[in-house]
Order: C-alpha cells, then sequence, then structure tokens
C-alpha cells in the first residue's frame, strides 16, 4: 500500500476525473492520498475528492503564492486574525459534511515566475503559517528560488512554536533544492516530499542529495497532474504513477521497493493524522544553542543557530 502525498485534482472528467484517477491509483497499489489545494477552484476539487473517496482521500486547502495579488485574499493577508476567521470557518465547514482537513496547504513561496510579488508572497504565506499555528496544523510548503526566505519563515513559524507540546511542522513538497536547503528543513522538523522529478535524467544532484535523507522524514508524492515520472514522460500525471517514483527512490537508496514501501505510508499518516509530541519541537530545551542533533550529512550547520536566523537574518514583512 502507497500513499502519495500530494495530487491536484481540477475539473477534468472522464479519464482524469476524480472518480477515474482514484480508482487507477487504487488498482495501482496506491490506497492513500492527500487532495491538495492551493486556490479557490483547487480547495473545492480536494475537499470533493474527500467527499466521493472518504476513505481513501483526505484534504488540504490553502492559498498558495499565485493568490498573493488577488483582492480579496490580500486584504485578508494583511489581518492574520480575519485570515484565521476565514480558514477556521472553512474547515468547520468540511468537519460539518464529515470531511477532516488534514493540513493547509499549498503555500509557499515561488520566485521564479513571480519574483515581482515576492513581499506579496512572504506576506500571505506568514500569515497562512500564523493561522496553521492556531489551528494546529501542518503545512504542505512550496518553494523554488526561495531558499533562503523560506527558511527565514520557517524559523520564525518554529519559535513561534517552541512552547507549543502540539508543534506540527510539516512537509516541504516537490523537493529540489540542495543538499543543505534539505539539511535546515530536516534540522526545523520538516519532511521531505520526493516527486517524479527524481526520476528524470538532469537531477542526478537531486537523487544524490535523496540518497542522504533520512528514511523517518521521507514523503513521496506524484504531484498529480504536473511532472510525470520515467517512464511516463509525456503523459499527463496521475497517482497510478506513483510506483514508479517508489522504484526509483529505492534503486537510489540501494533498497528494495518492498521495503521503502511502507515507510513514506506511515510517515503520511503520522504528519497528516495530526499526532505529534514534544519530540517534533527542534526549539526545545536550550534555543540558543544550535541543534544537537543534525542528521547525518548535514555537519555543515554544526554553527547554525535558528534563534541567530531568526533575529538577524530576516524582519522584512
Amino acid at each position: 500500500m502507497l500513499f502519495d502525498s500530494h495530487v491536484h485534482f481540477d475539473t477534468s472528467r472522464g479519464e482524469y476525473g476524480i472518480k477515474a484517477l482514484v480508482e487507477r491509483a487504487v488498482a495501482a497499489g496506491v490506497n492513500e492520498m492527500l487532495a491538495v489545494g492551493g486556490s479557490p477552484s483547487l480547495n473545492r476539487h480536494a475537499v470533493a475528492a474527500a467527499r466521493l473517496f472518504p476513505h481513501t482521500v483526505r484534504a488540504a486547502i490553502g492559498w498558495d503564492r499565485d493568490q498573493a495579488l488577488d483582492g480579496r485574499r490580500t486584504d485578508i493577508a494583511r489581518d492574520p486574525q480575519a485570515m484565521l476567521h476565514y480558514w477556521s470557518t472553512r474547515i468547520a465547514r468540511c468537519r460539518r459534511i464529515g470531511i477532516q482537513i488534514s493540513a493547509l496547504g499549498e503555500i509557499g513561496l515561488d520566485y521564479h515566475y513571480a519574483a515581482d510579488t515576492a513581499s506579496d508572497q512572504r506576506r500571505l504565506l506568514r500569515t497562512q503559517l500564523a493561522t496553521a499555528r492556531a489551528l494546529h496544523l501542518p503545512v504542505i510548503i512550496h518553494t523554488r528560488d526561495a531558499d533562503a526566505d523560506t527558511i527565514a519563515l520557517l524559523v520564525e513559524h518554529a519559535w513561534a512554536l517552541q512552547d507549543n507540546t502540539t508543534f506540527l511542522p510539516g512537509v516541504v513538497h516537490c523537493f529540489t533544492g540542495t543538499a543543505e536547503f534539505a539539511c535546515r528543513l530536516l534540522a526545523l522538523g520538516f519532511f521531505i516530499g520526493l516527486s517524479g522529478i527524481i526520476t528524470f535524467a538532469n537531477a542526478k544532484t537531486l537523487r544524490e542529495t535523496a540518497k542522504t535523507i533520512p528514511t523517518e522524514k521521507l514523503l513521496i508524492e506524484t504531484d498529480t497532474p504536473y511532472l510525470a515520472p520515467v517512464p511516463h514522460r509525456g503523459h499527463r500525471n496521475q497517482p497510478s504513477f506513483l510506483p514508479a517514483i517508489l522504484q526509483c527512490l529505492a534503486e537510489i537508496r540501494n533498497e528494495s521497493a518492498e521495503h521503502l514501501a511502507e515507510i513514506p505510508r506511515a510517515n503520511a499518516l503520522a504528519l497528516f493524522s495530526q499526532k505529534s509530541t514534544n519530540e517534533n519541537s527542534v526549539l526545545k530545551g536550550n534555543p540558543h544553542s544550535p541543534f544537537s542533533d543534525l542528521p547525518q550529512g548535514c555537519e555543515m550547520l554544526k554553527d547554525w543557530s535558528p534563534v541567530q536566523n531568526h533575529k538577524r537574518q530576516y524582519r522584512r514583512q
């Protein structure tokens, strides 16, 4: 059994409609998946998928970086209380029809296509992180060409949660960053989501990084309908392609696919079932010390203090 931790359902019908995609996924051994929002349309379809397949699909809702300039959402992003009211109201509506929202997302920063909206993206992300803390929800983070600002905001997020015994971090999905970026995320308690990109011919560096990610922090995803893995390049992606990503990851890590299969599923269930303990709080104890338990291969962070990062590096709004 596999868990696809990132699927976008849309308005497609027929062979790419929700019902057909989920049925093919289950036939391929992908018995659980997270339907992820990011816009009003994607949010509606995530909830619809969870309602149609309550034993297979969980839902996440949020506003992604491309919503940062929408007039109404811009106004809400300026007011953390308005943002909290907006999402808590919608989550309550979902609960009334039997749908448990498992995460806030996807949310994040993307400076590759929209660097000119960076300040608006940061504001939107910051207020949604505050909402996630208030609602005790994990977050699903998108980041592209924005490593420094992403880390700064996630450190701020973790710092605000240091005394929260129900700290739920989240996942940086579709990871394509450097080994050092991965180490910083791991040190903050985040999961790393690997997509079909690891199968691409030009992803050698990413495959090397994938070898080093601790198994207890691994998630796998298709990011449907994008980024179909080899050998399905040129086709629209779908959750039934997840076994190809698992097989590639197993080969990268020199493990059997059968052995590896259960680990990302268990991780996804732990994260999206909102199970959390004090052990998740990376800033517990003496917060003025660098991390004492860095992931193997992350020695480059031995002098990195999240507190100093929070105080000095990033105070922009």
